[in-house]
């Protein structure tokens, strides 16, 4: 039996709030004036449930999980934002197994255009990760290696990568990525504990690595939130997302694409203050 939302006729009271709240318009009210929901148009968002004060929307004909509002202060949901710092040094140690579950749980609850819900999680953590960190070191070097040329550095110049298109810097980076090849050295991660790669269908466009994107920025939040430090990796995705061989090598398959890489552990660092960003004004 498909998993869908149903209304609960004995129990619906015709107060037409869920038609009010669905986006998809698939709800409407049939001869006796309650409402049902027409599933060709449900996109599964839920609404229909949230918004029911009479519980009588279920999910595979159970009730939806109660939520009640635990009115956060906007003063101290701001500051807990704006002290989120990239972790860059990390304790060794291991995060609890529910912890991580919470975290992709954070990360589930994301909205996602259309509800697509499109986007999944690998976890790496010790063996796992150690592999991930020597095949990204591979495929980084062999990547290196057709730029650091004469004719690779001139192409990286007219892409606009002049920044990183000089044969020392090259060579240096190239030295450095090596040392991950044989695990002497974490090049990418920072020897964080925990990397997780959240990848979108890589055919698929209806924002699907925005949905990814959204989805990181919610766990790792949430993670903050457990003391539990975390910072977005790009390079990861510059050293395999062209290279397929290692994609497969670290289980990311041919219809998938990175959408965001971060890192998580425990950090060994204490912030006192916030740094000074710019001031974004909305424009008119």
């Amino acid at each position: 039996m498909t998993k869908e939302y149903s209304v609960k006729k004995k129990i619906c009271i015709a107060c037409g709030k869920c038609a009010q709240d669905c986006p998809a318009n698939a709800i409407g009210p049939d001869e006796d004036g309650k409402y049902i929901i027409n599933q060709k148009r449900c996109i599964g968002c839920g609404h229909c449930g949230a918004v029911c004060p009479s519980n009588a929307v279920k999910f595979d004909g159970k009730d939806l999980p109660e939520w009640k509002d635990p009115k956060i202060s906007p003063e101290k949901l701001l500051q807990f934002i704006a002290g989120k710092r990239s972790m860059r040094s990390y304790l060794d140690k291991k995060i609890p197994a529910e912890a991580m579950k919470n975290i992709l749980y954070a990360g589930s609850m994301t909205a996602t255009a259309t509800n697509s819900q499109d986007w999944e999680a690998i976890v790496y953590t010790g063996k796992d990760k150690d592999h991930l960190v020597r095949t990204a070191s591979k495929s980084m070097c062999a990547r290196l290696k057709r730029i650091n040329t004469p004719i690779g550095r001139q192409l990286a110049k007219i892409a606009g990568f002049g920044k990183y298109a000089n044969r020392d810097f090259l060579q240096k980076a190239l030295n450095s990525y090596s040392r991950g090849i044989d695990g002497e050295k974490d090049p990418f991660f920072f020897d964080a504990p925990c990397v997780v790669v959240v990848t979108s269908p890589a055919r698929k466009k209806n924002m699907a690595r925005t949905n990814g994107v959204m989805a990181a920025t919610h766990m790792m939040l949430y993670a903050n939130s457990l003391d539990i430090g975390s910072c977005f990796i790009g390079f990861l995705e510059v050293a395999i997302s062209k290279n397929k061989q290692a994609k497969r090598e670290v289980g990311i398959t041919d219809d998938r694409t990175i959408a965001a890489v971060f890192t998580l552990g425990y950090s060994n660092r204490k912030y006192l203050r916030l740094p000074v960003r710019k001031e974004i004004l909305a424009k008119k």
